[in-house]
This record gives C-alpha cells, sequence and structure tokens, in this order.
C-alpha cells in the first residue's frame, strides 16, 4: 500500500515537472504575433476627391482660381447675361479685351497653365459658367484671287502654314461647257504646287455669263464634269470649288444636280467638292446638302445695327443658319474677312495689312472702319474648333500681312 502510494506521489511530481516551463526559454524565443491585414484596410479607403475651382462673383467680377494646374489656351463663358466689353486677366496682367453681344462668348487667350483668371463683365453683367479648352485638329484654308499672286508669298510662310489654298477667279465655265482659263493661272498653280507640293490646290470655277446653260440637262453637265476634271488632272488639283454668286430661283434644282453628279465624279479619282454660300436664300436639295465635302462660310460683308460687318456674332449665326439647312457641322468652314468694311456699308474695302499694326492689340474699330483684328479671328477659330466645325479660311491671302502681324499665323495656333 505504502509503494503504492508511493509511486502515484513520484508519477504527479514528474507531470508537475514537465508542465513547468524554462523562463529563459520563454524571454529569448518570444511569440510572434500575426501581421495585420493591412492591405484590405488601403484597399477599403475611398480615394480623396479632386480639388475643386474656387469661383467668386462680384460687382460684374469672376475670379476663378483653378483647383489643379492644368494647359489650356481658351475659356468659354457661357450664360452671359449682357453685351459689352469683356476684359480678362491672367495672374493678375490683361491679356483679352473685346467687345462681345454673345450669350456664349470663347476667348482664345494663348497657351496657359496659369491658376488664376479674372473676367470683367460688362456693369450689371453675370455669367452662369466657364469651362476651358485646348488646341485640337482643323482645316485652315485661304482664298487667293489668281491675279493678286505675288512670288514673295512663295516663301513668306504663309502657304507652308495653310492646310489648303483655293485659287479663285480664274477659270469660268461657259454655256457649252468649256473652260475659259486665264493664261497666267497655270504657271502660277505650277509655281504654287513646285515650292509646296503638301499644299492641297483647289481652284474655283464659276459660271460665266450665261454659263447656267451648261447644268440645264443631264447632258451637258455630264460635258461639263468631264471638262472640270481634265482640269483638275492637268493641274494636279485637289479638288473643285464653285463660288456661284448666285443663282436664280428657279435654278437651284439644276444647280443642286449639278452638285451631287460632280461630288460623285470627283470622289472616284479622290478629289473633294467645295462652295462657298452667304449665310442667306440657299435653296440646295437634301440629296446635294450631303454631297458637298466643305462649304465655304462667307460670313462677312453683312452688317449689324451698328454697321459693322463680320462681328463674332456673324459668325454664330452663320453656323447656326447652316446646321439649320441639314449641313453637319464636319462640313462647315468659317469665313473670316482679311479686310474692313466701313460702317456705312459703302463699297470699300480696306485692307488688313495696311492697318495691321493698330489692329495687334485686339482693336477692331478704326475710324469708321471695322476689321477683324488678331483676336477676334482668334476668338472666331476657338468658336469653329469647339463647335466641331471643319476648320476656317481667310478670304484673301493678298490681303493679309506677310509678317508677325499675319491673321493666318495667328489663328494657325489653335489648330494641331
Amino acid at each position: 500500500m505504502k509503494s503504492t502510494f508511493t509511486a502515484l506521489l513520484m508519477a504527479l511530481l514528474l507531470c508537475g515537472c514537465a508542465a513547468r516551463t524554462d523562463p529563459l526559454q520563454e524571454e529569448t524565443e518570444p511569440s510572434v504575433p500575426e501581421a495585420p491585414e493591412l492591405q484590405e484596410e488601403e484597399q477599403s479607403e475611398e480615394p480623396s476627391p479632386p480639388p475643386e475651382d474656387t469661383v467668386t462673383i462680384k460687382d460684374s467680377s469672376v475670379s476663378i482660381t483653378l483647383g489643379r494646374l492644368q494647359s489650356y489656351d481658351s475659356i468659354c463663358l457661357q450664360g452671359l447675361s449682357k453685351a459689352g466689353e469683356l476684359t480678362i486677366r491672367i495672374n493678375d496682367g490683361e491679356i483679352y479685351t473685346q467687345e462681345n453681344a454673345s450669350s456664349l462668348r470663347y476667348c482664345y487667350l494663348g497657351p496657359q497653365a496659369a491658376e488664376n483668371i479674372s473676367v470683367q463683365l460688362p456693369e450689371g453683367g453675370s455669367v452662369e459658367q466657364f469651362s476651358l479648352s485646348s488646341p485640337k485638329e482643323g482645316l485652315l484654308s485661304a482664298y487667293l484671287p489668281y491675279n493678286a499672286f505675288t512670288e514673295s508669298m512663295l516663301t513668306d510662310g504663309r502657304l507652308q502654314t495653310l492646310d489648303r489654298l483655293t485659287v479663285n477667279v480664274g477659270c469660268y465655265w461657259r454655256a457649252d461647257g468649256s473652260l475659259e482659263v486665264k493664261s497666267s493661272l497655270s504657271d502660277m498653280l505650277s509655281q504654287i504646287h513646285d515650292a509646296n507640293p503638301e499644299l492641297e490646290i483647289f481652284c474655283t470655277i464659276n459660271p460665266k455669263a450665261g454659263g447656267a446653260a451648261a447644268i440645264l440637262n443631264k447632258e451637258s453637265r455630264t460635258v461639263l464634269i468631264q471638262n472640270m476634271l481634265d482640269f483638275c488632272q492637268t493641274h494636279s488639283l485637289a479638288g473643285v470649288d464653285i463660288d456661284w454668286e448666285f443663282p436664280a430661283e428657279d435654278q437651284w434644282d439644276e444647280f443642286s444636280d449639278l452638285i451631287i453628279e460632280l461630288s460623285q465624279s470627283l470622289a472616284e479619282s479622290d478629289r473633294s467638292l467645295s462652295l462657298a454660300f452667304y449665310p442667306q436664300d440657299i435653296t440646295l436639295s437634301p440629296e446635294a446638302v450631303t454631297a458637298i465635302d466643305t462649304v465655304h462660310m462667307m460670313a462677312y460683308d453683312q452688317f449689324d445695327e451698328q454697321g459693322r460687318h463680320s462681328t463674332y456674332e456673324t459668325a454664330v449665326e452663320a453656323i447656326d443658319y447652316f446646321l439649320a439647312l441639314g449641313f453637319d457641322a464636319g462640313q462647315l468652314c468659317l469665313g473670316i474677312p482679311a479686310y474692313g468694311r466701313p460702317l456705312s456699308s459703302e463699297a470699300l474695302w480696306p485692307l488688313y495689312n495696311e492697318y495691321a499694326d493698330q489692329l495687334a492689340d485686339g482693336t477692331n474699330l478704326l475710324g469708321v472702319y471695322y476689321f477683324n483684328s488678331p483676336q477676334l479671328a482668334q476668338d472666331k477659330a476657338v468658336l469653329a474648333r469647339e463647335r466641331e466645325l471643319q476648320g476656317v479660311f481667310f478670304y484673301h491671302l493678298g490681303c493679309d500681312s506677310a509678317d508677325d502681324s499675319s491673321l493666318i499665323q495667328a489663328v494657325s495656333q489653335i489648330f494641331q
């Protein structure tokens, strides 16, 4: 009995020793805690919202602080409530002043990355919202009467800046569908091709007096179209332009047929058709509307109540007019004049290049003559760009300056 008790006691003592832990081992080999699941916490965090633009409106002045630094070249002011002068400052430096009567105005500011924009509105005026924009693709084009060509144009840089040149008043169609070509036109086209092989060249072909007879039936139109195609082939032209001012009221149906048939024939040789129209009294068929590749909107020589021709508002009205006719925005090219007109609308056309130095600061009205300054031309180009038009054109190259005050060079910055 004693031996049994002794054996049990020994067993209990041995179990107690086995259960004890070595204190030294506990200090030198601590247990390692499990790593927290940080990744899940990071994923559950929502990104912080981008900083917002700060807009303060007080006493007809709008102060804008951009929430993030960004590149832009223009500002669009929407919901302008009053007509009058707009002044824009970037980082407190005045860079823009123009008269405005539109409720939505595109203002070209030049390449910018400034955070602070200040807009001074007409007294008592307000604006609903603003947006910024930057360069996009667009067509830069100009007309040039064949008799205004000079050899200095081959090297002054403007032809190299243009995407397209349309040479006009050098070729006409007769009543029998044959063409009358001015003697110096061929040599001029050859010189321009040689100096600028990448430039698209169109030529305007208009009806002479009595030439409308050539479009009265399909047979005579076929003759005329073939002569136009041969002319394009001979002179390596990219297309035909028609600037008929104006078809008689009873000639629009036949004119529409000519446009459709000519467009189809030009397309077969990878050429295009452009037409120049004033924004008034156009009665083309729907099929003719869609057949035209480029519409040169002659948004000039129309006068507002103050006698000013080719204002910013004129450009807006022209775009709206052609869109209402069923043209697509991508067909439209906005015309900008390189000349002034008197407020009396007299038949006077002073050239931009004679007054360019006085218009460089954005002035448009010189005495009794209203011009398009470089600033106004740039604003119109941004308008065309942001409304997704095909581009802009100038009438005409010979009226523009050949130096740093060139309207063509000023607008070239707006398109990529």
